[in-house]
């Protein structure tokens, strides 16, 4: 008879169980995201693995603020699918192939090695998340280099990779190479904010091209259009995500970017629901109008016949994006 043991959150009383009988098999059957959740499982073989809670948001489960809160924000994916700081962090612990992802951490408390990172007391929570009534948390990692301070003040380059040695760049200029922790934290480099460009570059023998950068965004300038797939079927499950960025001149994605887009579908196709992740966002999901979050937003489209459809997304002050997919019956 296989003897199985599962717990939630309790890697430690799993260790200890599969000691205690070497013959057990042991998994995590719901875990945490934070490096302590993580660090048991790598450094202990007989532990078969763990299931994190969760893996998307989803709605429902909204206890964590309460109302206008409408989903669960604990995924590594957001509600659209997008990777969230999370969700590279874990990336960097369990891929098989080299992972760079640099953010930048406004927190200046972060910079010491007390802290969690992505996965502990620096888990980004937006603003928009919280009733009005609520004190509105400190956000402290973003997928940006583009604060709303503009003026001097210190930064924190935060690196999650799974390289053994990673170098940071401010501007072109070397801020120097450090090695992977052993407690796999983000490697972090302190410095005074100026824009321009921040990247992250493995330096690991081979893996040179494995790198990952930073611009500061200027004025929104136009809408850019993204398509999961180019090519879409015509059945029921056959759907495929439009994912829409506003970005400068320069093709940089404008975080502070909030504008209301209108998607519309040309040709044959048809336009299922719009989205853009947000917690407290009660647009209805089929409605063709959608703010945007952190400068994107989504647009679910199915095919209605082989042929060709067109997305079309607009803004006031913006130009429009566009994007062609072909479709099959």
């Amino acid at each position: 008879m296989l003897d199985v043991v599962g717990q939630n959150y309790r890697e430690n009383e799993l260790i200890a169980a599969s000691r205690q009988n070497p013959k057990r098999s042991i998994v995590g059957t719901e875990n945490g995201h934070n490096r302590s959740n993580w660090v048991p499982v790598r450094d202990y073989p007989p532990f078969s693995g763990m299931f994190l809670w969760t893996g998307i948001d989803y709605l429902g489960e909204a206890n964590r603020s309460g109302w206008p809160n409408i989903q669960s924000p604990a995924g590594l994916l957001d509600r659209t699918g997008r990777q969230k700081i999370s969700g590279m962090e874990r990336e960097s612990w369990w891929s098989a192939r080299p992972v760079v992802h640099v953010v930048r951490n406004a927190d200046p408390a972060a910079s010491g090695p007390a802290t969690d990172g992505a996965g502990g007391p620096n888990q980004p929570v937006l603003p928009t998340m919280i009733a009005v009534a609520t004190p509105k948390p400190k956000v402290a990692l973003f997928d940006d280099w583009t604060p709303d301070d503009q003026g001097q003040h210190d930064e924190t380059i935060e690196v999650y990779s799974n390289c053994r040695q990673v170098e940071a760049f401010l501007n072109g200029r070397s801020l120097g190479t450090l090695p992977i922790n052993q407690d796999a934290s983000p490697r972090r480099w302190v410095v005074r904010y100026v824009p321009g460009e921040v990247r992250a570059t493995c330096r690991d023998p081979g893996d040179a091209a494995v790198t990952d950068i930073l611009r500061t965004a200027g004025k929104p300038v136009r809408i850019t259009l993204q398509p999961d797939a180019a090519v879409i079927g015509s059945s029921f499950d056959d759907m495929t995500y439009i994912r829409a960025r506003i970005v400068d001149a320069r093709g940089t994605t404008v975080p502070s970017a909030t504008h209301r887009l209108h998607f519309a579908v040309k040709g044959m196709g048809n336009l299922i629901a719009t989205d853009n992740g947000s917690s407290v966002d009660h647009t209805p999901f089929p409605s063709p109008d959608r703010h945007a979050q952190n400068g994107m937003a989504v647009a679910l489209v199915r095919g209605k016949g082989a042929g060709h459809l067109e997305v079309v997304a607009t803004a006031d002050g913006l130009e429009p994006g566009t994007v062609e997919l072909r479709t099959t019956a």
